[in-house]
């Protein structure tokens, strides 16, 4: 399952924001920071994206997170200083340079907050028709 920068069109599937998250949700959508599920998967197929249940006792699917920043190539003759700094390169096809790059990735990604926003909708037995069920869009900051 890919995922991609949101863009203007996946921000209207959200729904309304919890009020306490509103404001860094906001803030990280300006800085353009959030990623989303692509809507199909590299062979074309739609993604069910809806995830449910509460744990393995019950039917559930789950979103499992690997962060995973890059997996170095080495460079080829064509590629320059810049492509080195920002296509995840190494120099030569050796352990030292593999080390290099780590290190060089570990410092600028420094401790990167994972945060998850997800629809919820929750029934609501003190209403009726579309007011009985709650939609809100959450923020777990992991």
């Amino acid at each position: 399952m890919g995922v991609h920068e949101c863009s203007d069109a996946d921000y209207t599937d959200f729904y309304a924001r919890v009020e306490k998250a509103a404001r860094r949700f906001d803030t990280l959508r300006q800085k353009k920071a959030w990623m989303c599920i692509d809507k199909k998967d590299s062979e074309g197929n739609e993604v069910n994206q809806k995830l449910f249940g509460s744990d393995e006792n019950t039917p559930n699917r789950r979103l499992e997170i690997i962060y995973k920043p890059c997996v170095p190539r080495v460079m080829e003759w064509h590629q320059n200083q810049t492509d080195y700094e920002n296509k995840c390169l190494v120099e030569r096809n050796d352990p030292t340079a593999y080390d290099k790059k780590l290190k060089e990735i570990k410092k600028w990604i420094g401790n990167p907050d994972l945060l998850l926003a997800y629809n919820l909708e929750e029934l609501n037995l003190k209403a009726y028709g579309p007011e009985s069920i709650h939609r809100e869009t959450k923020v777990m900051n992991y």
